[in-house]
């Protein structure tokens, strides 16, 4: 794999369809160090360029066996579950967001003191 080169040049405007059209071409660039600011609607959207020397990649199971479950871990109820494989994953997320919030005492002595005022 080569080595991530510095990023010295400018960034060069690009919009989203030219470089969706042109990815090749754009990709052989960013290769040999030139960075692009990708605008959509006159908005910059992303930035791409090379990676800078600071980029580590990391190994996929690299951390195996090193990372444990806590034996106190709770896991989702079973309808934050069944919401995640129904799709509607948005609102797993504020269920587990809400469930989480529930069960942790500082936010829930936070709310307490909000409504009492």
């Amino acid at each position: 794999m080569p080595q991530p080169r510095q990023q010295t040049s400018t960034p060069r405007r690009v919009g989203v369809r030219e470089f969706r059209g042109n990815l090749t071409s754009f990709l052989k660039q960013v290769e040999d160090g030139q960075r692009f600011v990708l605008t959509s609607h006159h908005k910059v959207v992303a930035e791409i360029g090379p990676p800078s020397s600071d980029v580590v990649i990391r190994k996929p199971g690299a951390l195996r066996g090193k990372i444990k479950v806590a034996d106190d871990f709770d896991s989702l109820p079973e309808d934050v579950l069944r919401s995640v494989e129904d799709g509607t994953e948005a609102a797993a997320r504020y269920d587990a967001l809400l469930w989480w919030l529930n069960d942790d005492e500082e936010f829930r002595n936070l709310r307490e003191a909000l409504s009492a005022t």
